[in-house]
């Protein structure tokens, strides 16, 4: 969602020596990284939940909304694509998380949203959702086991709620089944069926109270990782064992299993970018980056620490480092209420090139927090509440060496200074 800059991201430029030099102090031999543990707030501990006063401040939100684009209706489902992210905005309605089967949801502009869910053999009971919706059962697929068939009774709920003729936002068309538009259409033929994609960014761009807890706790859980990690890196590792060891802390601190957790090893500036892991074991002397991802129920935080697997780094690796952590510093102290987050990006475009002669570049930093659009970048006016993770890509302009991350953390806007939701330092660990 695109908003008017209020108030220019440059003043916040620093000067590169100063920053250059204090960067590079910042090595911490594995050892003495590791002696600090990762603190846990009271706050956000034990299983978060939302209350009913968090659904029914978004549901005043989305009709809001609604009104304002001449919505009559919302029809939400999503999918477990890009790592859960796609089911975000069933999330954020109903509080319930895909298991197996898409959920859909009928959001009126008046009345209570309803939930779709299966009625099976193995499905007995209505789920129990904490959000104020209400629940209708669904027969299983005609001629199956146990399939799930809501697409006829989500459009006949559409016609018989005199939303034919009327328009009616998909929640979200990227994702948005064939089969239930083709009913849609077939139920309420005279209705006009937009895309509320749009809508949905404006909603939950900014974060209330409760969902800053849910983002810290997932800064915790990313945090944990990363401590895990590093003291799990080692010569002969592989980079599949450390994915494990990484998802498995943030899993006992919170996560689902499965995440998004990249990670990559080599030796540079040459060495590939980073993946899910490979069957490559660690050497002596290798470059380690990661990008570890928490998902706490669905708030999404990112953590980036490099390590070298030596004692004392090479110069090449250590400008790497000195401009990453030179443009994250810069950045962070850019990011202010009125700041607009690409102005904040081109920030460090002109720090990187300053700092390293002109043989580093950064395209971005700033990824929304709102996971599965992370790579759309689009322009907003920071005010308290929204987040990005910063995380300062660096390329070099000489073609075949790395391009990718090398630190970051995940930040929120406040009145003053950022909130950093992840503890760990953002410093370069050597292997002792």
């Amino acid at each position: 969602m695109a908003r008017k800059n209020r108030r220019k991201a440059g003043r916040a430029s620093i000067s590169a020596s100063t920053s250059s030099s204090e960067s590079v102090g910042a090595v911490f031999p594995r050892k003495e990284y590791l002696k600090t543990a990762v603190t846990f707030d009271k706050d956000i501990a034990g299983d978060l939940t939302f209350s009913r006063g968090e659904y029914l401040r978004r549901f005043e939100k989305i009709r809001a909304a609604m009104e304002r684009r001449g919505l009559a209706c919302l029809v939400i489902t999503g999918n477990t694509g890009w790592f859960n992210g796609e089911q975000a905005n069933l999330r954020y309605v109903t509080g319930l998380e895909i298991w197996l089967e898409p959920l859909f949801v009928v959001f009126p502009l008046k009345g209570d949203p309803v939930v779709f869910y299966k009625q099976g053999i193995f499905s007995q009971r209505a789920l129990v959702p904490a959000a104020p919706v209400t629940l209708e059962g669904t027969p299983l697929k005609p001629g199956t086991g146990n399939a799930a068939y809501f697409e006829p009774f989500v459009a006949k709920k559409v016609k018989e709620l005199g939303f034919d003729g009327k328009t009616v936002g998909l929640v979200v068309e990227r994702v948005f089944p064939a089969n239930a538009l083709r009913e849609l259409q077939r139920e309420a033929p005279h209705a006009k069926f937009v895309d509320a994609d749009d809508l949905m960014n404006e909603v939950r761009l900014v974060k209330s109270a409760e969902e800053i807890k849910f983002l810290r706790r997932s800064g915790y859980c990313a945090d944990r990782a990363m401590e895990a990690l590093i003291d799990a890196v080692r010569p002969g590792v592989t980079e599949r064992e450390l994915y494990l060891v990484a998802d498995n802390a943030a899993v006992l601190a919170g996560c689902n299993p499965g995440g998004f957790q990249l990670l990559g090893s080599g030796k540079w500036p040459t060495m590939g970018m980073l993946t899910l892991g490979t069957a490559r074991k660690l050497q002596k002397g290798d470059v380690f980056l990661n990008e570890l991802t928490a998902s706490y129920k669905g708030y999404y935080t990112q953590l980036a620490v490099p390590v070298w697997l030596g004692s004392e780094p090479n110069k090449d690796f250590l400008q790497f480092v000195n401009v990453s952590r030179t443009i994250y510093s810069a950045q962070l102290e850019a990011f202010r209420p009125g700041a607009n987050n690409r102005e904040i990006d081109k920030l460090g475009e002109q720090i990187a090139t300053q700092v390293s002669g002109g043989k580093l570049g950064s395209h971005f930093a700033c990824q929304t927090l709102d996971f599965e659009r992370s790579f759309e970048h689009p322009s907003v006016v920071l005010e308290p509440g929204i987040g990005f993770i910063l995380m300062p890509w660096i390329h070099h302009t000489e073609p075949g060496k790395f391009v990718g991350h090398g630190l970051g953390n995940t930040v929120t806007c406040t009145e003053g200074e950022p909130l950093v939701l992840n503890k760990s330092r953002q410093c370069l660990v050597t292997f002792d």
